[in-house]
């Protein structure tokens, strides 16, 4: 064979269907390298202007500059010996656009040619390709005989990185199926560069080959919108820019859901409000094309089905439970199994990109991605679904209890319906407020998502249970929107009980969310309907939380004082009949800040040096409490004139709601002690501490910034 041939080969491998490979190097055999005779070996060609010709054209590559840059990275002077990339992540995210684009680009620096197999590691009803059958192809290609290729792939691989050995050649591995599939593949050639695609992150190769890892998410907003846009091409399109904001909603920056989402648009002659809410409504069936390689659920399918069974179950229920992530606990909880095979379960989702691990110890997954897990879930056996997700909710509601205990200690507990299931469950130690806060920061839209999830199946002391949780740390994010949706549902599901204390509670909680959104009819009315209804029960405790909460609505929200102190007092008074000092603390607190309002200043601050004493002697600390009470004491003080007590108050405030992370009830501290260093002659200082709390409201979103940029304004 003239070992100067360029020889092009497309075909079929070792008799598997539609393999294609497609090589274009220079020829070299054992025989060349020997020099013949009157012979002169003819030097190595350079390629020219003639490019590698890879199987089809792809479209301009639309962002990934950092992904670019990581690979150019293959090509300098200080790379190691045979580099060699991988670019992982989620079907359809656009793995082989970005290797063809860098591979087209470089090309030229690789005069002995470039190789390119589409290893069909996740194709539509094909096996992936055999390494031994594509070695044989390939050294065939090389020029070597038949009966000169080794049987045994080791020695194959071993015979093709020789052939190779002296070669500058570029190498594309596309859609590799595992590392077992591509370690025999690589030429391992001091100057030779490969580029592997897979959905698996191929750790192996990193680890023990020293490949270089490229793991692609979805494209950022801008680049989605280019990409959209550009795939769309036609400007005579009739396009709203809200219906591309929508669009582009859906699709979540993913670059197969863009251009299919494409493709809809431009068959449909623009983007349609029709068209834009059948996307929002049906999104897996719109992202739907004839082709297979057209449809979202098509590309999906080969990731779901290389999973274990174990793997597989946990995408199945994680879909059926709706949730936006899973840590080893919920994943163990789902299952029902150790933390060993939950943790295995989640590390195969995340090496298929299908739960990446965005965070350390989360998993989470595309919004398409959960589409298509829970419509698998829903061909599932509901007899193993319903119990799993069951599981799952009583995980979240346990660790909701402990976790909302350790921020509020004094808060009146609630038993669950059913005996626990929690396997897993979450307990902080009771003097914990971060980890009790991070939990929440973690799973809290996990807990809504199984609140709707709940709802939707009837499992109604589940929903208002799991919203109760909800309650302390809504309150103090000041998240009073979110606090008011889901105390919706937990009313329609705690009538649907027949639970009357349930109903009672859930009414008092509305109110104090309504009170909170400056709806005072509706805050009383909620508060009222729960007086009521704890009247009828004899329920003191709850007679005395609600009288509180009225007393709060009236005082604190509507500037009602005398009102506020008449419900505080008849809250107090219940208080001390049932010996509950957290709460007189608390009641004690709110009465002196009533009678603050009223001018009636010795006797506020009589009454609140009392609550400070009262809670600096619980056995279990209520800093929230504390805090709020030396928040009470610093105004009392400024009233009175005495500013340096005043700041004295505000600033010991002021740490604990930091220490415990409340970030509304910080800035309201801030402004108070701003104000303070207003009347001391400091406006500049006054100007900085308003500017923090602006800065914490107007990111909470919360309608006092208003307020307090007329502050700032008014000084000038």
């Amino acid at each position: 064979m003239d070992p100067s041939l360029l020889w092009t080969i497309v075909g079929s491998v070792a008799g598997v269907a539609s393999a294609v490979v497609t090589v274009f190097l220079w020829a070299v055999d054992r025989r060349s390298r020997r020099p013949r005779i009157g012979h002169r070996p003819p030097p190595v060609p350079e390629l020219g202007g003639v490019p590698p010709r890879l199987p089809e054209s792809v479209p301009p590559l639309v962002g990934r500059d950092d992904e670019l840059a990581d690979l150019d990275r293959l090509l300098s002077p200080d790379r190691s010996p045979g580099a060699v990339a991988i670019i992982s992540g989620a079907a359809g995210v656009g793995k082989t656009a970005l290797a063809r684009h860098w591979v087209r680009a470089n090309a030229g620096r690789f005069p002995d040619g470039l190789i390119h197999v589409d290893l069909k590691g996740f194709g539509q009803d094909v096996a992936p390709l055999d390494p031994s059958a594509v070695l044989v192809h390939q050294l065939r290609t090389l020029g070597v005989p038949a009966e000169r290729i080794p049987a045994r792939l080791a020695a194959r691989s071993l015979l093709f990185q020789e052939l190779l050995s002296r070669r500058r050649v570029l190498v594309l591995l596309d859609n590799a199926r595992d590392d077992d599939q591509v370690r025999p593949l690589l030429p391992r050639s001091l100057t030779s560069v490969t580029i592997i695609t897979s959905r698996r992150s191929l750790d192996g190769l990193a680890v023990h080959d020293g490949a270089q890892q490229v793991t692609l998410d979805v494209l950022g907003a801008a680049d989605a919108r280019t990409l959209l846009l550009g795939r769309i091409g036609r400007a005579d399109l009739a396009i709203e820019a809200g219906h591309i904001d929508r669009l582009l909603g859906q699709c979540g920056g993913l670059p197969i859901a863009l251009a299919i989402v494409a493709a809809r648009v431009r068959r449909h002659r623009g983007a349609s409000a029709e068209l834009v809410d059948e996307i929002e409504h049906e999104r897996l069936n719109v992202l739907h094309l004839s082709e297979p390689e057209a449809s979202f659920r098509a590309a999906m399918s080969p990731s779901y089905r290389a999973l274990s069974a174990p793997a597989a179950r946990l995408f199945r229920l994680f879909g059926a439970a709706s949730c936006f992530d899973l840590d080893w606990r919920g994943a163990a909880t789902l299952l029902g199994t150790a933390k060993a095979g939950a943790q295995a379960a989640l590390s195969e989702l995340a090496s298929l990109s299908l739960l990446p691990e965005r965070t350390p110890g989360r998993f989470s997954a595309h919004d398409l991605v959960r589409d298509y897990a829970a419509e698998i879930a829903g061909t599932s056996a509901t007899a193993t679904v319903r119990p799993a997700v069951r599981r799952l909710a009583d995980h979240y509601l346990r660790s909701g209890l402990a976790a909302d205990r350790v921020l509020n200690p004094p808060r009146r507990p609630i038993s669950p319906a059913v005996p626990s299931t929690a396997r897993w469950a979450v307990v902080p130690a009771e003097t914990d407020h971060e980890a009790a806060r991070r939990w929440f920061d973690a799973e809290h839209e996990n807990i809504v998502a199984m609140i709707g999830r709940c709802a939707a199946g009837g499992v109604h002391d589940m929903v208002w249970q799991l919203a109760w949780t909800l309650m302390t740390y809504y309150d103090r994010q000041g998240r009073w929107h979110e606090q008011v949706s889901t105390q919706w549902l937990a009313l329609r599901a705690a009538r649907a009980t027949g639970d009357r204390e349930a109903v009672a509670c859930v009414h008092r909680l509305l109110g104090q969310g309504y009170g909170w959104l400056g709806r005072h009819a509706e805050a009383v009315e909620h508060c009222t309907k729960a007086l009521v209804l704890y009247e009828s029960l004899d329920d003191s405790p709850g007679r005395a939380r609600t009288h509180y909460t009225l007393g709060w609505e009236f005082g604190e929200r509507h500037h009602e004082y005398a009102a506020g102190l008449d419900h505080a007092t008849r809250a107090l008074a219940l208080y001390v009949e049932l010996g509950d000092a957290a709460w007189e603390a608390r009641t004690l607190n709110s009465v002196g800040w009533y009678q603050a309002h009223l001018q009636m200043y010795d006797e506020a601050l009589a009454t609140c040096d009392k609550a400070i004493r009262v809670f600096r002697t619980l056995a279990r600390p209520d800093r929230h409490g504390e805090a709020d009470t030396l928040d009470g004491l610093g105004y009392i003080h400024h009233r009175l004139g005495n500013h340096a007590s005043a700041r004295q108050f505000y600033e010991e405030a002021l740490a604990l709601w930091r220490y415990q992370r409340n970030t509304f009830y910080e800035a309201d501290t801030l402004l108070h002690l701003g104000d303070v260093l207003l009347a001391d002659g400091d406006p500049p200082g006054a100007a900085e501490l308003w500017r923090q709390a602006l800065a914490i409201l107007e990111r909470i979103g919360h309608g006092e910034a208003a307020a307090v940029k007329r502050k700032l304004a008014a000084l000038g």
